[in-house]
């Protein structure tokens, strides 16, 4: 039995459970919180939350990291631009303040409560399942299927890899 899937998303954590918004009320407060950001002062406190953000794109890069959606089309783009007024994910501003990115203003941050490996027992139970059901029976198939489904968003998550983008400067 081989699978991608399973083995992407056991190692990931994700935030999740109650939430709670913080709007940014002042100067002050902004420029708090975009200096944490920058620096990287926590990364799982950073993890558990969505951020509204202007970001500064660096531009010494060949292609974009953070994307953002056109509200026009309703598409996202890749580009180079400062990003102005775009929900990202802390996890995605922590790998694009290594590469360079900054934040520049923050508006709001929704922060959950909770932060862990919520696929892990889902990810065990199906590959178990799979594994005591061999090809080509219906069981297996089934359990397959349940496993495909954590395509998507999910998979997009950053992990340490044996490659980066990085600028010679």
């Amino acid at each position: 039995v081989n699978s991608l899937y399973p083995t992407a998303q056991i190692r990931f954590k994700y935030a999740y459970g109650p939430w709670q918004y913080h709007t940014i009320e002042n100067e002050e407060q902004n420029h708090r919180a975009c200096e944490e950001l920058n620096l990287l002062a926590d990364g799982e406190a950073i993890e558990r939350c969505m951020f509204r953000v202007d970001v500064k794109c660096p531009k010494d890069l060949i292609t974009s990291y953070l994307v953002e959606r056109n509200p026009e089309t309703k598409g996202i783009e890749h580009n180079l631009k400062d990003k102005m007024d775009q929900w990202y994910w802390g996890s995605e501003l922590i790998e694009a303040i290594i590469l360079g990115y900054r934040i520049i203003k923050v508006y709001e941050i929704k922060e959950f409560k909770k932060y862990g490996d919520i696929f892990n027992e889902y990810v065990m139970k199906c590959w178990n399942g799979r594994n005591a059901n061999p090809k080509p029976s219906v069981i297996n198939l089934a359990y397959k299927a349940a496993l495909n489904c954590l395509t998507g968003k999910f998979g997009q998550k950053s992990h340490p890899t044996s490659c980066v983008i990085y600028n010679a400067n």
